[in-house]
Order: structure tokens, then C-alpha cells, then sequence
């Protein structure tokens, strides 16, 4: 493919995959952090449904405590709140009001749970081309979210190949980094990428026929400010308990890696943990 092309198919590309962003998105108002007993909750044009530990709560949702029961929250601004049995009571405005059945605790830091972050980078895609059978898998990232300055370009190659070229595009087309590998991972050196910008990249089999075996992905780096409140979070929150909700932190923001990882910690101190075990699993699926 000529040069001028290529940049045409990644302008084209970047923007098919961040092109996503409705102005109407906002992020979760909370998320439930301790459940103990059972409670039911109601969100904005949904069933009643059962909550469950670590469900995400939108705002104008209401929730109701079982008797006997208690349910934890975390709002998106850090402030805490537990219910109790009671009348039922609705997050508005990302906030609890006080009453007899809803007491105010310690706050935590600020949630990095902006809904544009993973909005506009939508679901988990990738373009690749077949040639004789062989394809990539397993590309990342592809609709993800990443660090900035800590990148890891990951896939599966076709059998019987050891050798790929990697590039990898702004939104303006041009080339930000270009290297032929013999593994199959690129870890992106530091100050490569910028924060809060959109990225295409494609691998493709070095030497290959003249229509190369290649497959290409987008991402978007974590914006300064969201990445600034992460590490804030993760830095106050680093014991064993809090390990779940810092990966459902991380998955809320496409960062899917950094929840595997922090899951998968988690789930080595607690190995007979089935929502532990089960939210891994289901990490894994989106990774595959």
C-alpha cells in the first residue's frame, strides 16, 4: 500500500473509532462497593433488578435495602454512603441525602470514572487482513483505553511467522513510531504518545507476499486529569480489600490490562472468591 494511502486508511480508521462520543453521555454516579444481605435497585427506563457488589449506579437510580441487609456506595466524587433497611432512596444530582436508614462515612478519593474516556474509543475492534488462511488475534489495544507512557502493543501472530513490522499513527496520519520485531509485544517507549489523544496502529507480517498479512486496532491514551485522579485512587487505596473496585476502576476505563493484572492479584489472595473468580473471567473473555 503507498504511503499516502495508508495515512488515508488511518485517518479514516481513527475516526470510524472515536467518532462515538454522544453529548448526551455521562459517567456512573457511583458504584457499589460492600453488599451484605440482598437489595434491589431501579435505573432510569430498566427493570427492577437485584444489585450486586461492584454494579455500577447511574445517576437518578434508586436502591432499596433488604432487611438486615447493608449496601455500600462510593459515589463518582468519593463520598461514601451505607443503606440500610428503609425507604427507598435515589442518587441525584451524584449525591445520597442523610436520613435514618442512609449515614454518611469516611470519603474516599475522587472516582476517574469520566464516560467519555471509554465512549469514544467504543467497543473492542480490529480490521486485519487474511491472506491464505492466516490471520491475527488477540490484537491489542482495539477500542481501548492506555497509559501514555506505559503502552504495550499486544497480539497473535499467524502460524509460522516470527518476524513483524509495527507502526503506529496520530490522528493527523502521521507516523509516531515504526519497528520491526521478532516477539509479540511492543512495549511504546515513554513520551512516544501524548495524553488524551487518539492513536491507530498496525502490525504486519515482515516479508511477507506482495499482499501482506497485517491487522491494525485504535486506541486513546488516559487524558492528563482522568490519569491524575487514577493514580490518586490507587495510591490511597492499595490494600487487599480495595483491589476489585480499583480493577473495576481501570475496566470502566478501558484499560483493560491494568483491570486483568489488579484482578488477577486479587484473585490469588482470595482463590475460593467466585465474583473475584467470575469478573476475571469475563475479563479474559473481552481480551480474547
Amino acid at each position: 500500500m503507498k504511503p499516502r494511502l495508508f495515512a488515508s486508511v488511518v485517518v479514516c480508521f481513527a475516526c470510524v473509532a472515536f467518532a462515538r462520543v454522544s453529548s448526551g453521555d455521562s459517567g456512573p454516579a457511583g458504584i457499589v462497593s460492600e453488599l451484605q444481605g440482598s437489595a434491589n435497585i431501579r435505573e432510569l427506563r430498566k427493570p427492577q433488578r437485584a444489585l450486586q457488589v461492584y454494579d455500577w449506579i447511574t445517576d437518578g437510580a434508586s436502591i432499596a435495602a433488604d432487611r438486615g441487609s447493608r449496601v455500600v456506595i462510593v459515589l463518582a466524587s468519593g463520598a461514601r454512603f451505607a443503606l440500610k433497611e428503609g425507604p427507598r432512596v435515589a442518587v441525584v444530582g451524584g449525591t445520597l441525602p442523610v436520613s435514618r436508614n442512609v449515614e454518611a462515612l469516611s470519603n474516599f478519593p475522587p472516582l476517574p470514572v469520566v464516560a467519555p474516556i471509554a465512549s469514544q474509543v467504543g467497543p473492542p475492534t480490529s480490521a486485519a487482513t487474511r491472506v491464505r488462511g492466516r490471520s491475527f488475534s488477540k490484537v491489542y489495544p482495539a477500542g481501548h483505553t492506555t497509559l501514555a507512557d506505559s503502552t504495550t502493543l499486544r497480539f497473535e501472530g499467524p502460524a509460522g511467522t516470527s518476524k513483524y513490522i509495527v507502526t503506529i499513527h496520530d490522528q493527523s496520519g502521521a507516523s509516531v513510531l515504526q519497528s520491526e520485531i521478532d516477539y509479540r509485544a511492543v512495549v511504546v517507549p515513554p513520551h512516544v504518545l501524548e495524553p488524551g489523544h487518539g492513536y491507530t496502529w498496525r502490525v504486519t507480517v515482515s516479508g511477507d507476499s506482495a499482499t501482506p498479512t497485517s491487522a491494525s486496532g485504535a486506541f486513546m491514551t488516559l487524558p492528563v486529569p482522568t490519569a491524575s485522579v487514577r493514580s490518586a485512587l490507587r495510591s490511597q487505596l492499595g490494600g487487599d480489600a480495595d483491589l476489585i473496585l480499583l480493577a473495576r476502576v481501570d475496566e470502566q476505563l478501558r484499560l483493560l490490562y491494568e483491570a486483568r493484572e489488579t484482578l488477577a492479584a486479587a484473585a490469588a489472595k482470595t482463590p475460593d472468591d467466585k465474583v473475584v473468580r467470575d469478573m476475571l473471567s469475563h475479563l479474559e473473555q473481552q481480551l480474547r
